[in-house]
């Protein structure tokens, strides 16, 4: 009995990593949820909206760790405005030092600091992080808010 509750628990924690919220359902693991307004939707991939790149700037070791400077940036490649990008942290909250020009919301996410209002066709918005590794960390898209 003891180990069908552990095992029971076990598919409840892969299964609550394998999803994310995206207004009244759920997103699969690598999709990007678009909010506009209401409607919430699933969408396989942003890049027809978002590109999404990561730059090392500076890398050291330090008493035998290794550590890494990365500029973070957001550009909107698509037709409209975006009010919102969030990227999924998973890895920062495991290995990061140390992050500016990103505000956290309350699953863990970072995203736009309040006074990005939006961000218009061609246009990007940059953040910094500083992790323990020697490369920039898997950071993702998770959810795209359409003014």
């Amino acid at each position: 009995m003891k180990l069908q509750v552990i095992i029971f628990v076990l598919f409840l924690v892969g299964l609550s990593s394998a999803f994310f919220p995206c207004g009244p359902s759920q997103c699969d693991r690598n999709w990007t949820c678009f909010v506009s307004g209401p409607r919430c939707f699933c969408n396989l991939g942003y890049l027809d909206r978002v590109d999404f790149n990561q730059t090392t700037v500076n890398s050291w070791k330090q008493e035998g760790v290794d550590y890494v400077q990365v500029e973070a940036t957001v550009q909107n490649v698509g037709p409209s405005n975006l009010a919102d990008v969030q990227v999924e942290a998973t890895e920062y909250h495991a290995y990061g030092k140390d992050i500016w020009g990103v505000e956290w919301n309350t699953n863990g996410n970072m995203h736009f600091p309040s006074y990005v209002k939006t961000l218009t066709p061609g246009e990007h918005y940059s953040f910094g992080y500083i992790a323990k590794s020697n490369e920039p960390l898997h950071l993702y898209i998770v959810s795209i808010t359409l003014p």
